[in-house]
């Protein structure tokens, strides 16, 4: 598992990925994880990168700008084409709409508590993942086979008795328009972040800042590797050294204190440009004794006013060390370290195509705090089954267009045959003669008629036969789109007019 999340977080992060796509992949896996029980590593919030070293431990959170949601749902709310209503004393749940194509299937469908009841919490010390509410089993069954719903909450959060969602399913080239289906649901449940107070003596990470005073980018040393490129390329990581600070910082740890603070540069590249990499804010943490210096390694941070939990997880051994990191520089590494815990954090924003990496900034400061011992739990909000029958009312527009055009690709090129566009997913298809599949970036953007664009994101299908050079590629769109309204496909920079 853990060669597959390197080359996994190394792409993600090289390029923008479609939010569509990063939700469900995340809700994949995180469904494996409870079937198997083997699974050691879950996408959270923010995805918290740990290493427990002999001689210290290294912290490093990733910051959403956004609470992972609310998911852009493909179904127009005027385009509802279904209203039945399965209700009991626990939850009242509305199907309203399916549209879909031969490769995807989307259902809305609204819950809501009968006795006003709500079905979320937010808490001093407990507060529900929006994003992460669900049915603990979700089946659409046409003509004898059974299909994986993923549900994907498309409301904004603001009434907590009143959800909707978006279910998906892949239908894998079977054409279910007009068929009878049957969705059951049964029990919703609910993803709950539980954290306990760290009695941080601060209001924010800025007043410990300014207090401490920001290092400057001599206090920072290069260790090894933070993630290699596809193009073999890399990243480094860096670790702050030890400083000469002893600033209190918790009524909870008394011996501990923070040695050194600072802003420097961390982890994936930014997206704007792709140049150097994004700064974080490093803390140096000397603990007072072993006893602390277990419960540091609990220390994670907060986000205020929301009270949203940057790093709920704890990931073994990922970060450090590098990849291509020596046993030599490992060893290294854990000398300089010396006993310190040492916490990263590091802040992107969200857009429509994905996630764009930024710097941390002294302003960003000021809407953190530390808190520890963040866990989730999964509970059970309500129980029951719900059961609709209806037909699988596709009103899907089509685009098919057959072409011969070379595309220059590395130092070679290739040919595309053929062009597939529906309302919700992208098909491309050809002759390769180079290895692009490794070493070409697979961008490719859809233009609409008034100029603007939508970024497909990361190809969730198909793939190249090596005996044939045939290939085959697709896409399950961010969001539903007319295709009358499509002006061309750009397929590895190559612009390929779509006939009105």
């Amino acid at each position: 598992m853990q060669d597959f999340r390197k080359s996994y977080q190394s792409e993600m992060k090289k390029y923008p990925v479609s939010k569509a796509l990063t939700r469900r992949a995340l809700h994949r896996m995180k469904e494996e994880k409870e079937k198997r029980g083997r699974v050691k590593w879950i996408a959270v919030e923010s995805i918290a990168l740990v290493a427990v070293l002999s001689g210290g431990t290294v912290l490093a959170v990733q910051y959403n700008a956004f609470d992972e949601g609310p998911y852009r749902g493909h179904i127009p709310a005027d385009q509802a084409n279904i209203s039945q209503v399965q209700e009991n004393d626990e939850l009242k749940v509305t199907m309203k709409g399916v549209a879909g194509d031969k490769w995807m299937a989307y259902l809305t469908f609204e819950v809501e508590s009968p006795d006003g009841k709500p079905l979320m919490e937010n808490s001093r010390y407990r507060r529900s993942n929006a994003a992460r509410t669900a049915f603990q089993t979700a089946t659409l069954n046409c003509e004898g086979e059974n299909y994986t719903v993923t549900c994907l909450r498309i409301d904004d959060g603001s009434d907590p008795t009143r959800l909707t969602f978006e279910g998906s399913l892949f239908t894998h080239g079977k054409d279910l328009t007009g068929k009878k289906a049957t969705l059951t649901l049964t029990n919703l449940k609910d993803d709950v972040t539980v954290w306990e107070d760290a009695g941080f003596q601060f209001d924010s990470l800025y007043e410990l800042c300014e207090q401490a005073g920001l290092a400057g980018g001599d206090a920072f040393v290069r260790t090894g590797d933070f993630i290699t490129y596809s193009d073999g390329t890399s990243a480094p990581s860096y670790m702050i050294k030890a400083g000469d600070k002893k600033i209190p910082f918790s009524s909870q740890f008394p011996n501990s204190y923070i040695d050194n603070v600072g802003i420097y540069e961390g982890g994936e590249r930014l997206t704007s440009n792709g140049k150097r990499q994004v700064k974080w804010l490093y803390l140096s943490i000397t603990p007072g004794n072993e006893e602390e210096a277990a419960a540091l390694e609990k220390l994670t941070f907060q986000e205020i006013g929301s009270n949203r939990i940057m790093g709920e997880e704890q990931i073994q051994g990922t970060y450090p060390p590098g990849e291509k990191e020596s046993s030599q520089d490992y060893q290294d590494k854990v000398a300089m370290q010396d006993g310190r815990v040492i916490l990263g954090l590091s802040v992107h924003d969200e857009t429509e195509n994905g996630t764009a990496t930024r710097d941390i900034t002294e302003n960003d400061l000021y809407r953190f705090r530390l808190v520890k011992n963040a866990r989730s739990e999964e509970i059970i909000r309500k129980e029951g089954t719900w059961k609709f029958d209806f037909l699988m009312d596709f009103k899907t527009k089509e685009r098919s267009v057959e072409v011969d055009q070379k595309v220059p690709v590395l130092d070679g090129e290739i040919t595309v045959n053929h062009i597939y566009l529906s309302n919700f997913s992208l098909k491309i298809s050809g002759i390769y003669s180079v290895d692009f599949m490794k070493k070409a970036p697979m961008k490719t953007e859809i233009i609409f008629q008034d100029g603007t664009e939508m970024d497909t994101g990361v190809k969730v299908g198909g793939g190249a036969d090596l005996n044939t050079e045939k290939f085959e590629f697709e896409w399950m769109l961010p969001r539903g789109i007319d295709v009358d309204e499509v002006a061309a496909i750009r397929f590895f920079g190559t612009e390929f007019p779509l006939e009105s």
